[in-house]
């Protein structure tokens, strides 16, 4: 059985599209379904070799045809270029294991979330193994009512349980870990996707090698660690069904009084979906690490933003304290990733220069004397500003000067970078996230393989300044912008001016004079300045 071929992702920027040919008899044919390059090298005296693309096949084929066909032709510069080694094979993702209750268990990161890698096996009341089978417990994982899943009486089975959910649901999940919400779901659908959008959530999440291949869906990748089971689930009527093509996820989020929403995944789906079920089927369950609160997230040198109650982490980097997050207010003008607010929590806002600058839209072409100060607050929360250039290179050079790995790679994090980029260490605490940009035509691009990041110059002549990450490239470089593209913001504290200390008052005791010095001015007591 074949497997379905997955959509062309331009990867590289080549751009190949379908034009088809026009065979030598005068017929045109393959348009939408097939594209030729011309090579310079004969077969023989009728024909000559091309390379062949075709919707119905992975590989780029070598074949020759009759030199009387009319085929595309691409050029190639003249020029000969440096041998660089290629990227090294995506990072295999290995559960880190943790104490949890006394007991060993394995968990994943996922973006900013920390997931159990293996379905719960917990035996409590309402829950079973598939078949009544010990063995598939210890397999799959226990399968879970819902009403067992949330640890709630068997009432609400039938009966709304609104009142008795809490934010983060324990459940039947060990203490510090919740049932995940519909939410919890919902963000990591999101940031999978946003990391790796080639194949689908489902994909990612599938072990490997243990489910049915589908002509209409892709073998699992386990990109993530989350090593998904088709562990099937138990109906209501005490039968089981779905082992080895099916398995779904109980949230803690109820669709009516007698069901509740799941996420699930199938053989023949590349997906992760948003399913539901009536109460009483079982199906695994997965937890999820209670998030930090907010004291734990931000200590006491983050900042807060008065302006929209928004904390920002900050960190030390040579003689400036930066901030360690992308900003997010929402200023007018500015945009979330593909007008996504999930995407503006996880990366922060895009911002055209003149809105990160508050100056106005037609600055660069018409820059008026002191548009741009010496410290430009510009949208940064008060006692911060945008960083000049010089603040930038400072920036670079005190990163550099902590001799771990290159400038790129101590400024990036870990989490977000499209896999198989140049290494990183993350060892300068910017924690650079790739947010990629939204250009002047409106399109939003490079989401996880490009940091842009906005400078305070531009204007009489000048485009507006950025600085630039790229996940191919292990530099961190300096550019301009004439186009009105939307990048991201980091701001950079004022420096804060030394507390002048005040000198001793001066002694009682009458100074010493030099009998050649000339006597001093006096001004008499009736007209001597009054302090106030």
């Amino acid at each position: 059985m074949e497997l379905r071929i997955p959509a062309g992702s331009d990867e590289f920027g080549f751009n190949a599209l379908p034009a088809g040919e026009r065979h030598y008899i005068g017929e045109f044919m393959d348009k939408g379904s097939a594209t030729q390059y011309w090579a310079s090298n004969e077969f023989d005296a009728y024909g000559a070799y091309f390379w062949r693309i075709t919707y119905d096949s992975r590989t780029f084929d070598k074949v020759y045809e009759s030199k009387d066909n009319a085929i595309s032709v691409r050029c190639v510069e003249d020029k000969l270029y440096e041998y660089k080694e290629p990227p090294p094979p995506p990072v295999v993702i290995v559960p880190q294991m943790m104490m949890v209750q006394k007991k060993k268990i394995s968990t994943i990161h996922i973006g900013d979330q920390v997931w159990m890698a293996s379905n719960l096996n917990t035996d409590v009341p309402g829950s079973f193994c598939y078949s009544d089978d010990k063995g598939m417990c210890e397999k799959y994982g226990r399968l879970y009512t819902w009403a067992a899943a949330m640890n709630l009486p068997e009432i609400y089975a039938i009966k709304t349980a609104r009142d008795s959910i809490r934010r983060y649901h324990k459940g039947v999940c060990p203490v510090g870990w919740h049932l995940p919400s519909i939410y919890d779901f919902e963000r990591l659908n999101a940031y999978i996707q946003d990391i790796d959008d080639a194949v689908g959530v489902g994909t990612n999440l599938k072990a490997r090698d243990v489910w049915p291949t589908s002509e209409d869906a892709m073998p699992g990748e386990n990109g993530w660690g989350f090593s998904a089971l088709p562990s099937g689930y138990r109906l209501d009527l005490m039968s089981f069904m779905g082992l080895d093509s099916i398995t779904g996820f109980w949230s803690a989020s109820e669709k009516d009084s007698i069901s509740s929403l799941l996420w699930s995944l199938r053989h023949d789906s590349d997906e992760l979906m948003r399913d539901s079920s009536n109460k009483v089927a079982a199906f695994p369950v997965r937890c999820v690490m209670d998030p930090p609160g907010v004291d734990e997230i931000y200590d006491s040198t983050a900042i807060y933003d008065v302006r929209d109650e928004n904390r920002y982490k900050t960190v030390r980097i040579g003689d400036k304290t930066w901030m360690a997050e992308n900003l997010r207010y929402a200023a007018p003008g500015s945009y979330c990733y593909e007008d996504k607010d999930i995407r503006c929590r996880s990366y922060g806002r895009l911002y055209p220069w003149h809105v990160a600058m508050r100056l106005p839209e037609d600055y660069l072409e018409n820059a008026t004397e002191n548009g741009i100060m010496p410290v430009h607050q510009g949208i940064c929360p008060e006692g911060w500003h945008l960083p000049k250039r010089e603040e930038w290179m400072a920036l670079g050079q005190a990163t550099a000067n902590l001799r771990k790995g290159s400038v790129a790679a101590a400024l990036k994090i870990r989490d977000g970078w499209t896999r198989g980029g140049v290494p990183i260490t993350e060892a300068s605490g910017f924690k650079a996230i790739p947010a990629g940009a939204r250009y002047s035509d409106g399109e939003f691009a490079e989401l996880g393989s490009s940091a842009y990041f906005w400078e305070a110059s531009g204007g009489d002549g000048a485009g507006a300044g950025y600085w630039n990450l790229l996940n191919s490239k292990d530099e961190l470089a300096q550019m301009e912008d004439f186009e009105h593209s939307a990048f991201s913001v980091r701001c950079v504290q004022d420096s804060i001016p030394p507390v002048k200390k005040e000198l001793p008052a001066p002694s009682a005791a009458p100074a010493k004079t030099s009998p050649s010095a000339a006597p001093a001015e006096t001004v008499p007591a009736e007209t001597a300045p009054v302090k106030p």
